[in-house]
């Protein structure tokens, strides 16, 4: 499987790990993560770190203990996306969380519902959710 975006995992310690569907049309022309024109995503970012921030500093994250990822790697938007993929795109997801990231907080970010691809990650973030509640604070926000 090869990634559109590279994940962007901080070197010591992960402290928050954001979470998206997957690259965005944007997002992978400049290999930077929410790079959308009307994406709110990095003015939020720079309330909560004091900075301001856009998507080229996408890779600064990590001095804040940030991760990005996405968790179907390998497609831009959904379109493409096989839904019978799922589980198998969630396993790779799970391996990077608990070799690659650890993290202490994970928050799935993006619309996660709305047709047949979104509603079935949706039901495999809130089966995540329930077999990680215990290790991992998570929360999925939409938008």
């Amino acid at each position: 499987m090869e990634e559109r975006l590279k994940d962007i995992v901080p070197e010591d310690e992960t402290i928050l790990l954001i979470v998206g569907e997957s690259v965005g049309k944007e997002s992978d022309e400049l290999k930077h993560y929410y790079a959308g024109k009307n994406n709110q995503f990095w003015n939020l970012l720079s309330l909560v770190i004091g900075k301001t921030l856009s998507t080229y500093d996408d890779r600064e994250l990590v001095k804040y203990g940030i991760g990005l990822t996405d968790i179907i790697k390998d497609k831009v938007g959904l379109e493409g996306v096989d839904s019978n993929r799922i589980d198998d795109y969630f396993t790779a997801f799970k391996k990077r969380v608990e070799e690659d990231f650890k993290p202490k907080i994970i928050v799935f970010n993006g619309m996660f519902r709305g047709g047949p691809i979104r509603n079935k990650l949706s039901r495999r973030i809130d089966r995540f959710m329930k077999e990680y509640s215990g290790k991992y604070t998570i929360c999925h926000h939409y938008s």
